[in-house]
């Protein structure tokens, strides 16, 4: 009977969910991981520093719409994470930390680097778990992995104890997982009719570009709304969704644009620091946001409109909504 260990089960979860590359700085008790993902021909970033490791995964992440993987050892290495993990979830980047500890049979006993991991980076992730088997280290991985990319982004701590990693199976036994294919989430029709109806009977209308429009490829059918004459800003994480050179994008008058709009659609951002909270609007102006979750509804923002919907299919559908209505604004003067 053919037996596995737990690392090899690792490669291969992470091979069978599309994860290409893996970063990390090689550490006990981690090696059979790195081992198990070269051996699935998955390309290993050795890195100086998990810090680092963290940020580069998930810029690979963003870039890739997929996890960016991080394998660190225990103790300190896991608490490096720590860092890249907040800013992750903080900026909706998907970053999963697969992080080594120490071996539970010695637990409490000042085992090597011991520490209480899942406890030291829950605060900065969007979700944390602990791996209680080796059979179940794939089935593990796939959550972690969705947790990760579904929804909100953000950064994910899984944790691995030492003997989990290093034990061997019987090769039948290991659980495997596949992502389900996830549709997008479409807005109610009358909210579109109400935002269209928003922009459309406005003299000064503004689009805001949030990173959710980047990530979901909201840029064609944003293309479509501002081609009608309506001006727009960017968020810094959203910038060539759509063109600076566009003669819509408002850039060098963003606090005059935001001052002075009457209608405003964000999609998938937020009215944080960068858009002053949203206390910049002028009192009268009509603030409405969409985005994949429902809890960025709730701000600093005196919304008129929350859209709980995916930043392309509602930008789709605003696109098709505003087509057959006559636009107030004149693009000259606003």
């Amino acid at each position: 009977m053919a037996t596995i260990h737990g690392g090899q089960v690792a490669g291969r979860q992470l091979a069978r969910a599309g994860i290409s590359t893996v970063f990390g700085v090689v550490a006990g008790p981690m090696i059979e991981v790195f081992a198990g993902a070269q051996e699935e021909g998955l390309q290993v970033i050795g890195c100086r520093h998990e810090m680092n490791g963290g940020f580069m995964a998930s810029a690979w992440g963003y870039q890739k719409r997929k996890p960016g993987v991080l394998i660190v050892g225990s103790g300190p290495a896991a608490s490096n994470t720590l860092t890249p993990l907040y800013v992750a979830t903080q900026s909706a980047m998907p970053l999963v930390v697969l992080g080594g500890s120490a071996f539970r049979q010695t637990t409490g006993l000042g085992g090597f680097q011991e520490a209480d991991q899942v406890a030291m980076t829950q605060a900065g992730c969007k979700w944390v778990g602990r791996v209680d088997s080796t059979q179940r280290i794939g089935e593990w991985i796939h959550l972690a992995l969705c947790k990760a990319v579904e929804g909100r982004p953000g950064g994910v701590y899984l944790d691995f104890p030492g003997d989990v990693v290093a034990a061997e199976i019987p090769e039948e036994e290991a659980r495997y997982r596949d992502a389900p294919q996830i549709s997008r989430a479409y807005p109610e029709p009358a909210a579109v009719d109400k935002m269209a109806e928003a922009l459309a009977s406005a003299e000064r209308p503004l689009v805001i570009v949030g990173k959710g429009a980047a990530w979901s490829d909201a840029g064609p059918a944003l293309q479509r709304i501002v081609d009608l004459g309506i001006p727009y800003l960017c968020s810094p994480m959203a910038r060539g969704t759509l063109p600076d050179d566009d003669p819509h994008f408002v850039g060098g008058a963003r606090s005059a644009a935001l001052g002075e709009a009457e209608a405003v659609v964000m999609f998938g951002g937020r009215f944080n620091w960068i858009f002053g909270h949203g206390r910049r609007f002028a009192p009268e102006a009509q603030l409405m946001q969409v985005d994949v979750e429902a809890e960025e509804l709730a701000s600093g923002a005196p919304l008129s409109l929350g859209v709980v919907a995916d930043a392309s299919a509602a930008a789709e559908q605003l696109a098709d909504a505003l087509q057959n209505r006559s636009l107030r604004t004149n693009p000259k003067n606003w």
